[in-house]
Protein backbone atom coordinates (compact mmCIF):
# COMPACT_ATOMS: atom_id res chain seq x y z
CA UNK A 1 0.00 0.00 0.00
CA UNK A 2 1.47 3.64 -1.00
CA UNK A 3 0.62 6.66 1.33
CA UNK A 4 -2.93 7.80 1.95
CA UNK A 5 -4.32 11.02 1.70
CA UNK A 6 -6.86 12.46 4.37
CA UNK A 7 -10.00 10.66 4.73
CA UNK A 8 -13.47 11.51 5.90
CA UNK A 9 -16.18 9.48 8.05
CA UNK A 10 -19.42 9.47 5.96
CA UNK A 11 -22.51 7.36 6.63
CA UNK A 12 -20.33 4.99 9.21
CA UNK A 13 -18.20 4.09 6.51
CA UNK A 14 -14.53 5.33 5.89
CA UNK A 15 -14.40 7.56 2.75
CA UNK A 16 -11.55 9.08 0.88
CA UNK A 17 -12.15 12.95 0.54
CA UNK A 18 -13.49 14.10 -2.68
CA UNK A 19 -13.83 16.94 -4.60
CA UNK A 20 -16.76 18.97 -4.10
CA UNK A 21 -17.77 18.98 -7.72
CA UNK A 22 -17.64 15.06 -7.79
CA UNK A 23 -20.42 14.84 -5.28
CA UNK A 24 -24.07 15.73 -7.14
CA UNK A 25 -27.45 14.73 -8.33
CA UNK A 26 -28.50 12.20 -5.48
CA UNK A 27 -32.38 13.45 -4.66
CA UNK A 28 -32.49 15.19 -1.48
CA UNK A 29 -34.92 12.04 0.13
CA UNK A 30 -32.70 8.98 1.60
CA UNK A 31 -33.41 5.80 1.26
CA UNK A 32 -35.37 3.75 -1.24
CA UNK A 33 -38.77 4.65 -2.57
CA UNK A 34 -40.14 1.32 -2.72
CA UNK A 35 -41.87 0.06 0.58
CA UNK A 36 -42.89 -3.68 -0.61
CA UNK A 37 -41.92 -5.38 -4.23
CA UNK A 38 -41.33 -4.32 -7.69
CA UNK A 39 -41.41 -7.46 -9.90
CA UNK A 40 -40.05 -5.65 -12.95
CA UNK A 41 -36.89 -5.45 -14.93
CA UNK A 42 -34.77 -2.11 -13.88
CA UNK A 43 -35.71 -2.30 -10.15
CA UNK A 44 -32.82 -0.20 -9.24
CA UNK A 45 -32.65 2.44 -11.91
CA UNK A 46 -34.29 4.92 -9.74
CA UNK A 47 -32.91 4.28 -6.46
CA UNK A 48 -30.73 6.79 -5.23
CA UNK A 49 -27.58 5.37 -4.69
CA UNK A 50 -25.70 8.48 -3.16
CA UNK A 51 -27.57 7.12 -0.11
CA UNK A 52 -26.63 4.16 0.17
CA UNK A 53 -24.09 3.84 3.59
CA UNK A 54 -23.58 -0.07 3.74
CA UNK A 55 -24.10 -2.56 0.95
CA UNK A 56 -24.61 -6.87 2.00
CA UNK A 57 -24.57 -9.99 -0.03
CA UNK A 58 -26.06 -13.36 0.27
CA UNK A 59 -28.80 -15.72 -0.75
CA UNK A 60 -31.41 -14.60 1.25
CA UNK A 61 -34.26 -15.48 -1.16
CA UNK A 62 -33.31 -18.50 -2.06
CA UNK A 63 -30.84 -19.68 -4.97
CA UNK A 64 -27.32 -20.87 -4.45
CA UNK A 65 -24.62 -20.62 -6.09
CA UNK A 66 -24.58 -22.75 -9.52
CA UNK A 67 -27.96 -22.14 -9.81
CA UNK A 68 -30.34 -19.93 -11.87
CA UNK A 69 -31.28 -17.32 -9.13
CA UNK A 70 -28.10 -15.43 -8.01
CA UNK A 71 -27.39 -13.48 -5.10
CA UNK A 72 -28.85 -10.77 -3.42
CA UNK A 73 -27.94 -7.25 -2.32
CA UNK A 74 -29.03 -5.86 1.41
CA UNK A 75 -28.78 -2.12 1.53
CA UNK A 76 -28.54 0.12 4.87
CA UNK A 77 -29.15 4.29 3.42
CA UNK A 78 -28.67 7.12 4.85
CA UNK A 79 -32.38 7.18 6.49
CA UNK A 80 -32.08 4.05 8.33
CA UNK A 81 -34.45 2.43 5.73
CA UNK A 82 -33.24 -1.01 4.80
CA UNK A 83 -33.75 -3.11 1.85
CA UNK A 84 -33.41 -6.09 0.11
CA UNK A 85 -32.98 -6.28 -3.77
CA UNK A 86 -33.77 -10.18 -4.71
CA UNK A 87 -31.31 -11.46 -6.94
CA UNK A 88 -32.39 -11.91 -11.14
CA UNK A 89 -32.16 -15.60 -12.96
CA UNK A 90 -30.42 -13.46 -15.71
CA UNK A 91 -26.85 -12.54 -16.70
CA UNK A 92 -26.78 -9.14 -18.04
CA UNK A 93 -24.62 -7.34 -14.61
CA UNK A 94 -26.65 -4.27 -15.79
CA UNK A 95 -29.40 -5.50 -14.34
CA UNK A 96 -28.74 -7.76 -11.40
CA UNK A 97 -32.04 -7.58 -9.17
CA UNK A 98 -35.37 -8.40 -9.98
CA UNK A 99 -37.55 -7.54 -7.16
CA UNK A 100 -36.66 -4.65 -3.85
CA UNK A 101 -38.32 -5.53 -0.10
CA UNK A 102 -38.22 -2.99 2.52
CA UNK A 103 -36.76 -4.53 5.91
CA UNK A 104 -37.16 -1.97 7.97
CA UNK A 105 -38.62 1.62 7.66
CA UNK A 106 -36.70 4.56 7.50
CA UNK A 107 -36.23 7.22 10.46
CA UNK A 108 -39.61 9.50 11.27
CA UNK A 109 -39.53 12.69 13.18
CA UNK A 110 -40.89 10.44 16.18
CA UNK A 111 -38.90 7.92 16.44
CA UNK A 112 -35.19 6.74 14.85
CA UNK A 113 -34.91 3.17 13.88
CA UNK A 114 -32.65 0.92 15.19
CA UNK A 115 -30.93 1.21 12.16
CA UNK A 116 -29.80 4.25 12.30
CA UNK A 117 -27.17 3.21 14.86
CA UNK A 118 -25.16 0.79 12.06
CA UNK A 119 -21.74 1.17 11.65
CA UNK A 120 -21.01 -2.11 9.77
CA UNK A 121 -22.91 -4.82 7.87
CA UNK A 122 -22.39 -8.04 6.31
CA UNK A 123 -23.45 -11.12 5.07
CA UNK A 124 -22.75 -14.50 6.18
CA UNK A 125 -23.67 -17.88 5.84
CA UNK A 126 -24.73 -19.96 8.57
CA UNK A 127 -26.63 -23.04 6.95
CA UNK A 128 -29.55 -24.81 7.40
CA UNK A 129 -32.02 -21.87 5.33
CA UNK A 130 -31.09 -18.58 4.05
CA UNK A 131 -28.10 -16.83 4.73
CA UNK A 132 -27.49 -13.90 7.65
CA UNK A 133 -26.11 -10.69 8.52
CA UNK A 134 -23.42 -9.58 11.04
CA UNK A 135 -24.10 -6.44 12.15
CA UNK A 136 -21.86 -3.85 14.58
CA UNK A 137 -23.59 -0.89 15.95
CA UNK A 138 -22.37 2.50 17.24
CA UNK A 139 -22.30 1.28 20.64
CA UNK A 140 -19.84 -1.17 19.93
CA UNK A 141 -22.32 -4.39 20.08
CA UNK A 142 -22.35 -7.07 17.40
CA UNK A 143 -25.21 -8.73 16.79
CA UNK A 144 -25.91 -12.32 14.10
CA UNK A 145 -28.76 -12.31 12.33
CA UNK A 146 -28.73 -16.06 11.40
CA UNK A 147 -31.19 -15.84 8.66
CA UNK A 148 -32.29 -12.82 7.03
CA UNK A 149 -35.60 -12.90 4.16
CA UNK A 150 -38.10 -11.08 2.45
CA UNK A 151 -39.79 -11.00 5.40
CA UNK A 152 -37.23 -9.26 8.03
CA UNK A 153 -34.87 -10.74 10.43
CA UNK A 154 -34.20 -13.83 11.98
CA UNK A 155 -32.28 -15.64 14.52
CA UNK A 156 -30.88 -12.66 16.09
CA UNK A 157 -27.63 -13.68 18.69
CA UNK A 158 -25.98 -11.38 20.45
CA UNK A 159 -22.26 -11.53 19.52
CA UNK A 160 -20.76 -9.23 21.61
CA UNK A 161 -22.82 -6.93 24.08
CA UNK A 162 -23.56 -3.02 23.92
CA UNK A 163 -20.34 -1.22 25.26
CA UNK A 164 -18.19 -4.10 24.97
CA UNK A 165 -14.38 -2.03 25.28
CA UNK A 166 -12.75 -4.10 22.79
CA UNK A 167 -15.35 -4.52 20.03
CA UNK A 168 -15.68 -0.16 19.81
CA UNK A 169 -12.27 -0.35 18.39
CA UNK A 170 -13.28 -2.37 15.38
CA UNK A 171 -12.97 -0.54 12.12
CA UNK A 172 -14.26 -2.97 9.24
CA UNK A 173 -15.91 -6.01 9.40
CA UNK A 174 -16.34 -8.52 6.69
CA UNK A 175 -18.03 -12.78 6.48
CA UNK A 176 -16.46 -15.04 4.53
CA UNK A 177 -15.04 -18.64 3.99
CA UNK A 178 -11.61 -18.51 5.92
CA UNK A 179 -11.91 -22.04 7.35
CA UNK A 180 -11.93 -25.87 5.58
CA UNK A 181 -15.95 -26.18 6.03
CA UNK A 182 -18.15 -24.87 3.10
CA UNK A 183 -19.77 -21.99 5.15
CA UNK A 184 -19.13 -18.12 4.69
CA UNK A 185 -19.13 -18.18 8.23
CA UNK A 186 -15.64 -16.67 9.19
CA UNK A 187 -15.14 -12.72 10.78
CA UNK A 188 -12.51 -10.73 9.37
CA UNK A 189 -11.92 -7.92 11.62
CA UNK A 190 -9.84 -4.76 11.14
CA UNK A 191 -9.31 -3.02 14.01
CA UNK A 192 -8.42 0.98 14.37
CA UNK A 193 -4.79 0.01 15.70
CA UNK A 194 -4.67 -1.77 12.22
CA UNK A 195 -4.69 -5.20 13.65
CA UNK A 196 -6.36 -8.12 11.66
CA UNK A 197 -7.74 -10.87 13.40
CA UNK A 198 -10.48 -13.67 11.80
CA UNK A 199 -12.86 -15.09 13.81
CA UNK A 200 -13.81 -18.94 12.70
CA UNK A 201 -17.50 -20.58 12.72
CA UNK A 202 -18.86 -17.56 13.96
CA UNK A 203 -22.37 -19.75 14.59
CA UNK A 204 -20.30 -22.07 16.98
CA UNK A 205 -17.60 -20.00 18.10
CA UNK A 206 -19.05 -16.39 18.39
CA UNK A 207 -16.11 -14.35 18.89
CA UNK A 208 -14.48 -15.55 21.94
CA UNK A 209 -10.85 -14.67 22.56
CA UNK A 210 -10.31 -18.61 22.77
CA UNK A 211 -10.94 -18.74 18.91
CA UNK A 212 -9.44 -15.95 17.63
CA UNK A 213 -6.83 -15.54 15.52
CA UNK A 214 -4.15 -12.68 14.64
CA UNK A 215 -3.63 -12.21 10.75
CA UNK A 216 -1.49 -8.95 10.97
CA UNK A 217 -0.84 -7.34 13.96
CA UNK A 218 -1.19 -3.94 15.15
CA UNK A 219 0.28 -1.63 12.44
CA UNK A 220 0.50 1.55 10.96
CA UNK A 221 -0.95 0.58 7.44
CA UNK A 222 -3.87 -1.45 7.52
CA UNK A 223 -5.12 1.69 9.66
CA UNK A 224 -5.97 3.01 6.42
CA UNK A 225 -7.95 0.51 4.95
CA UNK A 226 -11.11 2.21 3.54
CA UNK A 227 -13.28 -0.96 2.68
CA UNK A 228 -12.97 -4.79 3.35
CA UNK A 229 -14.90 -6.90 1.31
CA UNK A 230 -14.40 -10.97 1.38
CA UNK A 231 -14.84 -12.49 -2.26
CA UNK A 232 -13.73 -15.68 -4.17
CA UNK A 233 -11.98 -13.79 -6.68
CA UNK A 234 -8.57 -16.27 -7.02
CA UNK A 235 -9.70 -20.01 -6.78
CA UNK A 236 -8.21 -20.81 -3.73
CA UNK A 237 -9.34 -22.92 -1.23
CA UNK A 238 -10.84 -20.29 0.68
CA UNK A 239 -11.65 -17.13 0.07
CA UNK A 240 -9.94 -14.05 -0.36
CA UNK A 241 -9.69 -10.32 0.89
CA UNK A 242 -10.84 -7.17 -1.39
CA UNK A 243 -9.41 -4.07 0.22
CA UNK A 244 -10.01 -0.53 -0.75
CA UNK A 245 -7.57 2.10 1.01
CA UNK A 246 -7.69 5.34 2.05
CA UNK A 247 -5.87 6.75 -0.91
CA UNK A 248 -7.71 4.44 -3.83
CA UNK A 249 -5.05 1.96 -3.77
CA UNK A 250 -6.99 -1.63 -3.98
CA UNK A 251 -5.31 -5.03 -3.43
CA UNK A 252 -6.13 -8.68 -3.62
CA UNK A 253 -5.02 -10.70 -0.30
CA UNK A 254 -5.99 -14.63 -1.79
CA UNK A 255 -6.48 -17.63 0.24
CA UNK A 256 -6.40 -15.91 3.38
CA UNK A 257 -7.22 -18.49 6.00
CA UNK A 258 -5.92 -19.29 9.81
CA UNK A 259 -2.62 -19.45 9.25
CA UNK A 260 -2.86 -15.84 7.57
CA UNK A 261 -2.24 -13.67 4.57
CA UNK A 262 -0.28 -15.14 1.22
CA UNK A 263 0.82 -13.03 -0.36
CA UNK A 264 -0.83 -9.07 -2.09
CA UNK A 265 -1.60 -8.52 -5.82
CA UNK A 266 -2.62 -4.81 -6.69
CA UNK A 267 -5.18 -4.11 -8.97
CA UNK A 268 -5.47 -0.23 -8.52
CA UNK A 269 -2.65 1.84 -8.08
CA UNK A 270 -3.14 5.20 -5.29
CA UNK A 271 -5.15 7.81 -6.31
CA UNK A 272 -6.53 5.75 -8.64
CA UNK A 273 -10.81 6.48 -9.57
CA UNK A 274 -11.22 4.11 -6.95
CA UNK A 275 -10.29 7.22 -4.70
CA UNK A 276 -14.08 7.93 -5.00
CA UNK A 277 -14.99 4.55 -4.19
CA UNK A 278 -17.76 5.21 -1.28
CA UNK A 279 -18.74 1.46 -0.62
CA UNK A 280 -17.90 -2.04 -2.15
CA UNK A 281 -19.28 -5.15 -2.03
CA UNK A 282 -18.93 -8.95 -3.81
CA UNK A 283 -21.16 -11.06 -5.05
CA UNK A 284 -22.05 -13.93 -7.42
CA UNK A 285 -24.19 -11.43 -9.49
CA UNK A 286 -23.57 -12.89 -13.20
CA UNK A 287 -22.24 -16.18 -13.67
CA UNK A 288 -23.55 -17.13 -10.26
CA UNK A 289 -21.23 -19.68 -9.69
CA UNK A 290 -18.79 -17.70 -6.92
CA UNK A 291 -18.49 -14.26 -5.51
CA UNK A 292 -16.40 -12.62 -7.83
CA UNK A 293 -18.43 -9.98 -9.10
CA UNK A 294 -17.71 -6.60 -7.26
CA UNK A 295 -20.44 -3.59 -7.12
CA UNK A 296 -19.40 -0.27 -6.16
CA UNK A 297 -21.31 2.81 -4.83
CA UNK A 298 -19.20 5.93 -6.15
CA UNK A 299 -18.74 9.32 -4.41
CA UNK A 300 -20.70 10.80 -7.42
CA UNK A 301 -24.30 8.38 -6.51
CA UNK A 302 -24.00 5.90 -9.56
CA UNK A 303 -23.59 2.14 -8.53
CA UNK A 304 -21.54 0.06 -11.13
CA UNK A 305 -20.03 -3.34 -11.27
CA UNK A 306 -16.83 -5.50 -12.08
CA UNK A 307 -17.98 -8.84 -13.49
CA UNK A 308 -15.27 -11.82 -12.92
CA UNK A 309 -12.57 -10.15 -10.89
CA UNK A 310 -9.92 -12.69 -10.66
CA UNK A 311 -6.42 -12.63 -9.83
CA UNK A 312 -5.43 -10.67 -12.36
CA UNK A 313 -7.58 -7.89 -11.40
CA UNK A 314 -10.39 -6.19 -12.58
CA UNK A 315 -12.11 -6.35 -16.48
CA UNK A 316 -14.18 -3.66 -17.10
CA UNK A 317 -16.95 -2.05 -15.54
CA UNK A 318 -20.35 -1.48 -15.69
CA UNK A 319 -22.56 0.97 -15.21
CA UNK A 320 -25.89 -0.58 -13.54
CA UNK A 321 -29.20 0.76 -14.75
CA UNK A 322 -31.48 -1.85 -13.12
Amino acid sequence: MSAVTAVAVAGGAVVAAVPAQAVGGVPAAGGSKASAVKPVAGVGASAPWGKATHIATGYFTGGSAGGARHMDMIVRWSDAEVTLYEGSDGKDPKRPFSAEHQLAAPNTAAKKSAWNFVEGITGAGFGNGSDGLVVRWSDGELTQYTHVDKNGFHGEKQLAPANDKAWGHAAQITAGRFTANAQRDDLVVVWDDGQVTLHPDLDANGVKPAAEKTLVPANATWQHAAQVTAGEFTGKKTADLLVRWADGEATLYPGVDTEGLHGETQIRHGKSEWLHAAVVGAGAFVANERPNDVLVRWADGTLSMYPGVDAKGLHGEVAIDG
